[in-house]
């Protein structure tokens, strides 16, 4: 899952760059990545997509999407090879998302194995 985070902010800095950069001639690349990076974003967002069109399209309640995917993480835990470090750096992603990370010394969470 980092590499895919990792992917989204290196996109988002591209598009930064992009824009400070637009009246030279040369544009901005775009991240070069490996295949299972690519995979893992496609994948990441066949998901935001399938989410969205739930919530906006179909008009399901959030909270109940929201519990289907947490039944489909806890497929995923439990087909873990380690599962108690897989909890704990899913709860770190979720803090952080939701802003918990007061403390400066955070690091971004480490992938999880």
């Amino acid at each position: 899952m980092t590499k895919v985070i990792d992917l989204a902010a290196r996109r988002a800095q591209g598009k930064t760059q992009g824009k400070t950069q637009r009246n030279t001639k040369r544009r901005p690349t775009a991240p070069r990545i490996d295949k299972e990076t690519y995979e893992l974003w496609t994948l990441s967002q066949d998901i935001d997509g399938l989410v969205t069109k739930a919530v906006a399209q179909k008009g399901l309640a959030l909270e109940e999407v929201a519990a289907i995917l947490a039944h489909r993480l806890g497929t995923l835990v439990s087909a873990s090879q380690n599962p108690d470090k897989l909890v704990a750096f899913c709860s770190t992603l979720l803090e952080r998302l939701q802003g918990g990370h007061d403390d400066e010394g955070d690091k971004p969470p480490t992938r999880a194995v």
